[in-house]
């Protein structure tokens, strides 16, 4: 059964997430992507696949409504990635030997800024590659730093993060990223391509898979979904 936890990463600064299991197993960790939550179907379901595989899981909210937590407008890749660093220090500290951690789509650039690096591998699922915001369909607000950006549900990204992602090196991200790395991409999606740089880039163990039938979401159907679970745990578990 799942518990919440609460991880302080800074000065009254929570990040929150559910977890399953204890430190007797390996650590499956999600990361969601931009504007994502950790309610997500896709992280929902890997989370009881991996459970149901021998594995503890953590799926957490870089950004969430509970007490003190960070919000969306507070983030950034910089700052996700430190408190990605600030949960693996926490579960090392409670005694877990092996922490795998998936990133899917954002959430890839989010692991790749990790200074830490404290992870045994990791499976990138569908990662963003040389994505930027466009600054003229947005509308800058002053007050609060920050772009509203037409995306169907109107949300507010701070000037930051747009900067950040706009200005990013994205092939140096792999370059510079020791741990061993899988990269799922989805086949009928549009970053097989893109997200093939990744792969190129990497110095070390690594693995490329396209995942047939599938689209960034990877819900087309059980079959699509459990080529992504099956081929990301063949990986993790290849390092244990």
């Amino acid at each position: 059964m799942e518990k919440l936890v609460k991880i302080k990463v800074a000065k009254d600064v929570y990040l929150y997430g559910k977890l399953k299991g204890d430190f007797a197993k390996p650590l499956f960790v999600i990361v969601h992507g931009l504007t994502g939550d950790m309610e997500e179907k896709l992280i929902h379901d890997a989370v009881n696949f991996f459970a149901d595989n021998g594995f503890a899981t953590f799926r957490l909210n870089l950004y969430d409504w509970r007490p003190k937590a960070r919000q969306f407008i507070d983030c950034d890749l910089k700052t996700s990635g430190f408190d990605v660093d600030q949960t693996v220090r926490y579960f090392r500290k409670l005694g877990f030997q092996k922490v795998f951690i998936v990133g899917h789509s954002f959430g890839g650039p989010v692991i790749f800024s990790s200074k830490d690096q404290n992870f045994d591998a990791v499976a990138l699922w569908d990662p963003s590659y040389k994505f930027m915001f466009n600054k003229k369909i947005g509308k800058y607000i002053k007050e609060l730093d920050g772009y509203i950006m037409p995306w169907g549900l109107t949300t507010v990204f701070s000037k930051k993060l747009i900067d950040e992602t706009n200005n990013l090196k994205w092939d140096f991200l792999a370059k510079n990223f020791k741990c061993p790395i899988l990269v799922a991409v989805a086949g009928n999606g549009t970053l097989v391509k893109k997200a093939f740089n990744y792969y190129k880039f990497n110095l070390n163990q690594k693995k490329f898979k396209i995942i047939p039938k599938a689209t960034h979401l990877f819900n087309d159907s059980d079959v699509v979904q459990n080529s992504l679970f099956k081929n990301t745990l063949v990986w993790f578990k290849s390092f244990l």
